[in-house]
């Protein structure tokens, strides 16, 4: 911190450029110490990010989040068995991968559905739905407004579902 601040108050040549790669390291460390620090109430994306297997599976679905997966399909990105991935990721993001991608894709649908120019059913097929009915269904439940009331109510006090807690 003290080289940081340090690098900010002088103006040498390259001083902004030392500042900015001192912040990324301070920024990992933190990171670094967030995770090892292993507290039950530090499950989230963060652990399973950095899990060579969890990772590679989030990995996959975060590249294709309109994939229609299942369990079984992130498992075998993982290159698990179902039943041992399920657990794993469990255990690392404290809920079930089905949950994880549900969330995901409602946090994903929201910020498609704040450009206001999209219609719900090529949001619906952007975030892996094949009908308006199923991705209205999953919205509501998840976000707790179907994607008209969101729309109206100027999506305020909708968060990033379980994933504002991971950081």
């Amino acid at each position: 911190m003290q080289a940081l601040a340090s690098e900010m108050g002088e103006q040498a040549p390259g001083s902004e450029v030392v500042a900015t790669r001192l912040a990324e390291v301070l920024f990992i460390q933190v990171l670094r110490a967030h995770i090892a620090s292993g507290a039950e109430r530090n499950k989230g994306w963060l652990h399973g990010i950095f899990d060579p297997q969890i990772g590679t599976a989030l990995s996959a679905f975060h590249d294709r989040v309109n994939t229609p997966w299942t369990v079984e399909s992130l498992a075998e990105a993982a290159g698990m068995s179902r039943s041992a991935f399920a657990a794993r990721f469990k255990e690392l993001l404290g809920q079930t991968p089905l949950e994880y991608v549900t969330e995901w894709r409602m946090q994903k649908a929201m910020q498609l559905l704040q450009q206001r120019d999209r219609k719900h059913l090529d949001v619906a097929r952007l975030v892996g739905y094949e009908s308006d009915a199923a991705f209205s269904k999953a919205f509501k439940r998840v976000v707790g407004a179907n994607p008209g009331e969101f729309l109206k109510r100027g999506f305020e006090g909708h968060g990033s579902p379980g994933m504002a807690e991971d950081f």
